[in-house]
């Protein structure tokens, strides 16, 4: 990883794209801006290793990442892959909540994120309580669609079982 500079306004222009900030003004947009740094990862580097303890939310400005889960037995295997042009964050949780990372993300090319430290967040979020509620009722929504896709998951897999303990009879 490596720190990098970038304009303001390529900043601007990434963060306005992104669902997180749609409902914020372009001066709050611009603040949010002024507070991300960026970094640059080469290909196969880990930006976020699944268990490890957040401290900063992700955007993806440019380049390819996959997202790895680890099994029991400590192996990993991908569970999505996402690009610049999905506008795409990760790692979001961790301005609610600094707790371990639920997954790992590594570039798959050469990747350009913003990042947004959740200590920054929360002063910006002191500071403008309505943007703080929009971004917060974002990062909710987005959750809520995790939670609706796990369980169909599991519901998907018990069936399967079920499926299995029946031949097994």
């Amino acid at each position: 990883m490596k720190k990098i500079d970038l304009p303001i306004q390529d900043k601007i222009d990434k963060i306005s794209k992104v669902h997180l900030f749609e409902n914020l003004t372009n001066s709050e947009i611009k603040g949010i801006a002024q507070i991300m740094t960026s970094e640059f990862y080469e290909d196969g580097e880990i930006i976020i290793k699944e268990g490890d303890i957040g401290d900063c939310c992700y955007i993806l400005h440019n380049g390819i990442v996959t997202v790895l889960k680890e099994t029991f037995a400590k192996e990993q295997y991908a569970v999505a892959q996402i690009n610049e042009k999905d506008n795409a964050f990760f790692g979001e949780m961790a301005l609610i909540d600094k707790d371990a990372r639920t997954a790992t993300i590594k570039a798959s090319t050469e990747v350009t994120v913003l990042v947004l430290s959740s200590l920054d967040f929360e002063n910006f979020v002191e500071q403008n309580y309505k943007s703080g509620y929009y971004i917060l009722k974002a990062i909710a929504k987005n959750l809520i669609q995790r939670l609706k896709g796990a369980n169909r998951d599991i519901a998907t897999l018990f069936g399967a079982l079920e499926e299995e303990i029946e031949e097994e009879k």
